[in-house]
């Protein structure tokens, strides 16, 4: 047999055997990682969804796994509104009704079971005391990923339905930054930059699915840092730029204007690195319920709080707190 004649043998060998070792390593790393550990993002399969007027949510009635590698895994089950709370939304107003809005911090991430977190401990230690309502129900609203501007969307959208007669605002370091994902598409159920090569071809099928792909890229870095860089392409100067910040607390502003119109009392409870900004909070006029992070409270390898921390967060909060009366009046 000629060589000319053996070069198409050859090439397709050559491709099987590609295609083999791909399979294989593919495979192999389907046995090692979790999914939220392939992509780095915290969150496994579908955890996204569209939703109008706000950058993303999670779905209805859905259990989605989170985690990160090397440091915590779990599931969570949400309503039908996508939000992390044990009760459902309500359907009509009532007295005694608070709300607790925030990102990741809020969410729970790191904190299994929901029974621990911040939103169930704070209710939980407020109805105990004598002077607040033995029926207070306190609901959470908060999503992963959202800044101040995507906060005070989120509570617009949810205010009406919740009637709450105060709000209480975890503010993470996320607030003050710019927004991960104000320009995303939802694909295969994760968060993508619209400006993404290859958008809507197989390759956002190999992004949000292959295992190879998801770790190829770089294989060293992990968490946020790689969903900005690789998925969003955020720059990082975003994150330190004055008028960032300075938009995000002009959110923060008019939504507390917007709420105290309707009779509605906001109470800013600084978490994390953001404990830094209570003063600068408090000069703004702000009212803050500032609380010293502790080092116990933080998840090993990730800078979430853990469910001591919500427990211990919310009991804290709670001895902050005036009596009922005064707590809901709008004047700090």
């Amino acid at each position: 047999m000629s060589s000319r004649s053996s070069f198409p043998a050859l090439a397709l060998r050559g491709l099987l055997g590609a295609a083999l070792a791909v399979a294989l390593v593919e495979g192999g790393l389907r046995l090692y990682f979790q999914e939220h550990e392939a992509n780095r993002v915290y969150w496994g399969r579908d955890a996204f969804i569209a939703a109008d007027g706000l950058p993303y949510r999670n779905p209805s009635h859905a259990t989605l796994t989170l985690g990160r590698e090397g440091s915590f895994r779990h599931e969570i089950r949400t309503n039908a509104l996508g939000f992390r709370d044990l009760r459902e939304p309500p359907d009509t107003a009532r007295e005694h009704r608070m709300l607790v809005a925030g990102a990741s911090f809020a969410m729970g991430m790191g904190v299994p079971d929901p029974r621990d977190l911040f939103h169930v401990r704070l209710e939980q230690a407020l109805r105990r005391r004598p002077d607040w309502p033995r029926d207070l129900e306190i609901y959470n609203v908060s999503q992963t990923g959202f800044n101040a501007t995507a906060l005070a969307a989120l509570l617009r959208q949810n205010v009406e339905r919740y009637a709450p007669e105060a709000v209480f605002l975890l503010v993470s370091p996320i607030a003050f930054k710019a927004q991960l994902t104000a320009n995303v598409e939802i694909v295969h159920g994760v968060r993508m930059s619209p400006e993404r090569f290859g958008a809507g071809t197989l390759v956002d099928w190999l992004r949000a699915r292959s295992y190879l792909v998801m770790r190829a890229r770089n294989p060293l870095a992990g968490g946020l840092a790689f969903h900005q860089k690789r998925i969003l392409r955020t720059v990082a100067t975003e994150s330190v730029d004055p008028e960032v910040t300075r938009r995000q607390l002009d959110a923060f502003a008019q939504l507390r204007e917007e709420l105290a119109a309707q009779g509605t009392a906001v109470y800013f409870i600084p978490v994390g690195g953001a404990f830094q900004a209570s003063d600068s909070l408090r000069r703004l006029g702000f009212p803050v319920l500032a609380v010293p992070p502790r080092p116990e409270w933080t998840v090993p390898g990730d800078t979430h709080m853990n469910a001591l921390g919500h427990r211990e967060l919310a009991t804290a909060v709670a001895g902050l707190l005036p009596s009922y009366r005064l707590a809901k009046r709008l004047d700090p």
